[in-house]
C-alpha cells in the first residue's frame, strides 16, 4: 500500500495551543496475598509531583522500607497527550484514537515543534513526528487535516528531463530516482516510500498521468514514470527548471535526493509558485515535449 502523503502536507496539523496543567491528587493501594506472606503497597501522588510510599513484605521476618521523590517537567514522560492537539474536533478525536502517539510526541524534545514547521524535524523526533501524523491521518483525517488545493502543477515539459536526474543519488533509501525512473522496470514508477526518506520502484498500475487526478494511497489511481501524487494531482519530478518547461522545478518542501517538483507555467491548480520561464530553460528543453510521464 502507498501511503506516503504526509510528506506532502503543507500544514499537516493546525497551530497547537498548549493548556496549562493544573495540580491534581491520586491516591491508590493495592494488596496481595500469597504464600510465606502478604506483599501490601500504597502510595499518594499530590499535585506538587511528590511520591511518597512505602512497602513490607511480611512471612519471611524482613521489613524493609523507602521514600522516594520524583519530578517530571517538559520533556519529561508525562504520558500526557491532552495539550498536543489542536483544540476542537481534532482534540477529541485525537484524545480518543491517537493518545499514545500525541503522548510520546509530547515527551520528545521538539516533536511538538516538528509539527507545524518542517524545518524542526531531526532525527531525534521524527519516529515520533511520523507516527502521531501516521495515526491521525488513519482515524482523525477530516477533523484534523484541512484539504489543500492542489498545486500549480505545470503540464507540459520535456519527454526526457534535459537534467537526467543528476541531482539524485542511489542510496539504501533512495533505490531509484524519481526524475528518470532509473532502474525500475519499464512499467514500473519510482516514487515515495511509504515513510517518505526515499524512493522506490512500484509495479503497476499507475496510468494516471502528469496533471491528472490520483491518489498517494489505496486503491488509487497511482501517477506514473516520472511523476508524483501533490494534493490530488500529478506533478512531475524535477532536478532544473530545464526539466519542467515553461514551469519551475520547486525544491521547497525538500524531497529525499534534493528533487523537486514541476510549478507554474499553465495556471494548473492554485498554488503560489508563478510561471518562471527564461530563454535557457527553453534551450535546453529542446522541442520534444510530453504532457504525461
Amino acid at each position: 500500500m502507498k501511503n506516503y502523503s504526509w510528506i506532502l502536507v503543507v500544514a499537516a496539523v493546525a497551530p497547537l495551543f498548549p493548556l496549562a496543567c493544573g495540580g491534581g491528587t491520586t491516591s491508590t493501594s493495592a494488596t496481595s496475598t500469597g504464600a510465606g506472606g502478604s506483599d501490601t503497597t500504597s502510595g499518594v501522588t499530590t499535585g506538587s509531583n511528590t511520591t511518597t510510599g512505602s512497602h513490607t513484605t511480611t512471612g519471611s521476618n524482613t521489613t524493609t522500607s523507602g521514600a522516594g521523590t520524583t519530578t517530571s517537567g517538559a520533556g519529561g514522560g508525562t504520558g500526557d497527550c491532552t495539550t498536543i492537539f489542536p483544540m476542537g474536533a481534532c482534540d477529541t478525536c485525537g484524545e480518543a484514537n491517537c493518545c499514545a502517539e500525541g503522548a510520546t510526541c509530547n515527551d520528545t524534545a521538539g516533536c511538538a515543534d516538528c509539527l507545524g514547521d518542517a524545518t524542526k524535524c531531526d532525527a531525534t523526533n521524527k519516529d515520533a513526528h511520523d507516527a502521531l501524523i501516521t495515526c491521525l491521518q488513519a482515524s482523525c483525517k477530516m477533523d484534523c487535516f484541512s484539504t489543500p488545493m492542489p498545486p500549480d502543477a505545470t503540464c507540459t515539459v520535456p519527454a526526457a528531463p534535459p537534467s537526467g536526474g543528476s541531482c539524485v543519488t542511489l542510496t539504501a533509501d533512495i533505490a531509484c530516482n524519481p526524475v528518470t525512473r532509473a532502474p525500475c522496470k519499464a512499467d514500473e514508477s519510482c516514487d515515495f516510500t511509504n515513510m517518505g526518506t526515499g524512493y522506490q520502484c512500484y509495479p503497476p498500475p499507475n496510468a494516471a498521468k502528469l496533471c491528472g487526478a490520483c491518489s498517494a494511497s489505496d486503491p488509487g489511481p497511482f501517477c506514473g514514470n516520472g511523476t508524483t501524487c501533490d494534493n490530488g494531482i500529478c506533478v512531475k519530478f524535477c532536478c532544473t527548471d530545464a526539466d519542467c518547461g515553461a514551469g519551475k522545478c520547486d525544491t521547497t518542501k525538500m524531497f529525499p535526493g534534493g528533487a523537486g517538483e514541476c510549478l507554474g507555467g499553465n495556471g494548473m491548480g492554485t498554488g503560489s509558485s508563478s510561471a518562471a520561464s527564461s530563454s535557457a530553460s527553453s534551450s535546453a528543453a529542446g522541442s520534444s515535449s510530453s504532457t504525461g510521464p
